[in-house]
């Protein structure tokens, strides 16, 4: 059981080391992209509604992993309450179930991948419900929830924005040296690969 584990992790490891290599290639092109088409600030959040992400553990003895991370669900829903309509995606059954039994009801629910091979399909149906709320629902604001590895064994409730995109990430994109004296050009219409870049940079960060 301990090698399985421990296979497991090292499989997850690789992948995680391979998507930094992958970030870093479309931060690239984003800042390529960024130096033609300019910096448009996103408008200020509005109150017209939110959309949370939960990723919980579905793994061994990870009872208090997901208590930690559905009770921190349960109190940002609470204070998004004001923001007008929500919804709710949680990742992994076990912390789906915590939270129903708070009364916060996950629409939909998502198993977690067996192993690193499940990843890909497993993001990119995260990633397409994210966008069906801010498209179809009019969802504002996206934002995900998970417990970040804080030393060997201990994990901290974290809270990123998925969508939109933080403008200061931009910013810092659009100020930094390119890495080299030769910059790169492209034959793509600029707003549709900037979309693009963007969509791979969700993934990414999902």
């Amino acid at each position: 059981m301990k090698a399985l584990s421990s296979a497991r992790i090292r499989q997850y490891d690789n992948a995680v080391e391979a998507i930094g290599d992958f970030e870093r290639t479309i931060d690239l092109g984003l800042k390529i992209v960024l130096r033609n088409r300019g910096l448009a600030h996103s408008p200020k959040a509005e109150p017209w509604g939110c959309g949370m992400i939960v990723i919980g553990s579905d793994r061994g003895l990870c009872g208090w992993f997901n208590d930690r991370i559905s009770d921190f669900a349960v109190d940002r829903l609470k204070r998004a309450s004001s923001d007008g309509d929500q919804r709710l995606c949680v990742l992994g059954q076990r912390a789906a179930v915590k939270l129903e039994l708070a009364g916060c009801r996950s629409d939909p629910r998502f198993a977690l991948p067996g192993s690193a091979g499940g990843l890909a399909d497993t993001v990119r149906a995260v990633a397409v419900q994210a966008d069906r709320w801010t498209h179809d629902a009019g969802i504002g604001r996206v934002m995900m929830l998970f417990n970040r590895r804080v030393g060997v064994d201990l994990a901290e409730p974290t809270e990123w924005q998925l969508l939109p995109l933080c403008n200061e990430y931009l910013e810092n994109l659009a100020k930094a040296a390119w890495p080299s004296r030769s910059l790169p050009t492209y034959r793509r219409e600029t707003q549709d690969l900037f979309s693009r870049l963007i969509g791979q940079r969700m993934f990414v960060m999902l």
